[in-house]
């Protein structure tokens, strides 16, 4: 079985640079046998573009059995799990049917700074503290994650036939409009209850508190009102003609 680890990209800024090498670090410590790739789309390119930056990554996986789609300042260790379930390496009760794509944590720890630095300057590990109130000290919020939202573990296949849309533009909505595509047209995803380390950074940049632009926030509500598969699979036809043009582009312009 293969296994390729995609994480979308854009430097700038040291302290997201400091939690990328970090978690690349985990990655190949954790998994070596696990391709991975980190796809940058950089800041002289335009407005952020998640979908843009797993494109990056490289061609589509279609040798790949199992793709994980990870932001460049999560880390959880239960992804191994999700990737065996989607696999079908592993079966659990309350899963009728096999899932084709996973999220191996239900909550996330934001990490504060203290806790990010000691973490990417490896003097301490979370998972070192064993209650949550000694946690306490080191996280600045927690919450329950949402499906889509930092790391993805999907059927090469799936992710080949259900793209994320690199039409968005800004920090925000592309995670949450890929989880529809996905959940309509794969079906629901399977959940596992580990935790996702956020790592500490500044904020980005938005147009309003959650939303990234005015472009993103109109694609978002075409996602959230397509009700029906061939709804959806026109918005995936749009995305993947938009990546068909790109390509195109990239050839002409020598970069691929």
């Amino acid at each position: 079985m293969t296994t390729r680890v995609i994480i979308p990209w854009r430097g700038g800024c040291s302290r997201r640079e400091a939690n990328l090498r970090r978690v690349v670090s985990w990655w190949e410590q954790h998994h070596p046998e696990w391709a991975l790739t980190v796809g940058e789309y950089p800041e002289e390119a335009g407005g952020w573009r998640k979908g843009m930056a797993v494109l990056a990554a490289g061609p589509p996986i279609a040798d790949a059995d199992v793709v994980i789609v990870s932001d460049a300042d999560v880390i959880c260790e239960q992804v191994e799990l999700a990737v065996e379930v989607v696999s079908g390496k592993r079966r659990h009760r309350g899963t009728p049917t096999q899932p084709l794509w996973a999220m191996p944590h239900r909550d996330v720890y934001r990490l504060n700074e203290s806790a990010t630095q000691m973490v990417c300057d490896g003097t301490w590990w979370p998972a070192q503290v064993t209650t949550t109130r000694e946690l306490r000290p080191y996280v600045a919020r927690s919450y329950a994650g949402f499906a889509g939202g930092g790391l993805v573990v999907l059927r090469g296949q799936l992710f080949n036939e259900v793209p994320m849309d690199p039409r968005f533009v800004g920090w925000g909505q592309e995670d949450h409009s890929w989880a529809l595509a996905l959940s309509m047209l794969g079906g629901a995803p399977w959940r596992g209850h580990g935790v996702l380390w956020h790592l500490w950074h500044p904020q980005a940049a938005r147009l309003y508190p959650g939303i990234g632009s005015e472009v993103g926030l109109r694609l978002w509500q075409r996602y959230r009102a397509a009700s029906t598969p061939p709804e959806m699979l026109s918005l995936i036809g749009e995305a993947r003609q938009e990546i068909r043009r790109l390509r195109q582009q990239e050839c002409h312009t020598g970069r691929g």
